[in-house]
């Protein structure tokens, strides 16, 4: 029998103090031998946030502030349009529309599913491409120019502007790994990255962990970049010495079943602040499964408190669908206590199952 779940209110979570940093150097470097300098120094920073909570802000990060109004006026107006239209871009295979309680991030817990609706769109692949119809590598669904005109050229670009950034970042990471600074650009030279717009809707209704916004989960891929117009992402924290804000030792572990091997057993939610002009990056499973859960792919979930509607967008970085995935030699120490946890896999089988645990179609 399903126990009833506790109301959840603001004022019990603290406010995560996640690192700043700053890619103004290696965004507009005055020269290579800067740009070097300012990535290493740039991967140290990411180092130490992924050995935390795996969750940082960037700021000074390219994207202009008048591509983001952009992208936020065209957010709204496309979720204000009627249903029977946004219905008419069916989601399938990670493109496409879907409605609220479509998507189930953690099913164990909401019987329901996730209370926000989203549009997502994914690489541009020509009909004569040989990747195009593989799995993840479906067409985009647009809505027709004439509802809502610009829409499509306006979310290409900005597609194309966080690919461009998700690119530095690979770099970063890649030496943040102890490894060469191309690392990373081998295992996504056709990557499966996404473009996700999301709409929160406020709650009239008390919020409990059965009905939440988004719910408990890992990402699954490589890193996610996030802008968000409000609060109401939530990580949850592993103990370090205090108490667990649980009441019941039942309560330790409330995620997505697969997500729960990247998770700490016990910890606490806090609530990420939403910087004006920063995204929020986090890393997800495969950097987790490289570093043999050295770095943290953190639980994460969306609480919308607020008295209006919660709007995010969000890129999600992954590896190549056929990428194999394994733990790097440097994160494990077999006699030193710390055996390799994963076997290799390929990017595309993990990011398969978890689509198929969260959506309640194909």
């Amino acid at each position: 029998r399903r126990r009833m779940s506790q109301f959840l209110q603001r004022h019990k979570f603290p406010t995560a103090e996640l690192s700043v940093i700053d890619l103004s150097s290696v965004i507009s470097p005055s020269s290579d031998q800067s740009f070097d300098s300012s990535l290493t120094t740039i991967a140290h920073q990411i180092k130490e946030a992924c050995l935390n909570t795996g969750f940082f802000i960037i700021v000074n990060h390219g994207i202009s502030k008048q591509l983001l109004e952009r992208m936020w006026k065209f957010s709204r107006d496309f979720f204000e349009l009627p249903l029977e239209i946004k219905k008419k871009l069916k989601h399938s295979q990670n493109r496409g529309y879907f409605t609220l309680g479509e998507e189930n991030l953690n099913p164990d817990v909401q019987p329901i599913g996730d209370f926000k609706e989203g549009l997502d769109i994914g690489r541009e692949i020509p009909e004569g491409d040989p990747e195009h119809g593989l799995p993840f590598r479906h067409s985009n669904r647009w809505p027709e120019e004439d509802v809502l005109p610009q829409f499509k050229e306006a979310m290409l670009q900005l597609f194309n502007e966080f690919t461009h950034l998700g690119r530095t970042l690979l770099k970063a990471f890649s030496l943040a790994l102890g490894e060469k600074v191309d690392f990373l650009d081998g295992k996504t030279e056709l990557p499966m990255t996404l473009l996700r717009l999301l709409r929160y809707p406020t709650s009239s209704e008390p919020i409990t962990e059965e009905r939440l916004g988004c719910g408990a989960h890992t990402d699954y891929g490589c890193f996610t970049m996030l802008a968000q117009d409000s609060d109401g992402l939530q990580i949850f924290q592993k103990n370090e010495g205090s108490e667990s804000t649980f009441s019941s030792e039942n309560e330790t572990k409330k995620a997505h079943p697969i997500s729960d091997k990247y998770a700490p057993s016990e910890g606490r939610w806090v609530t990420v602040p939403a910087p004006a002009d920063g995204l929020v990056v986090n890393i997800g499973d495969m950097m987790a499964r490289a570093t043999n859960l050295v770095f943290q792919s953190t639980l994460h979930r969306v609480v919308n408190f607020n008295s209006k509607d919660r709007y995010s967008t969000v890129f999600f970085f992954e590896p190549s669908f056929d990428a194999i995935i394994e733990v790097l030699p440097q994160f494990v120490d077999e006699s030193g206590g710390r055996p390799k946890l994963f076997e290799p896999i390929k990017a595309g089988d993990h990011l398969w199952e978890m689509y198929v645990s969260t959506y309640n179609h194909d």
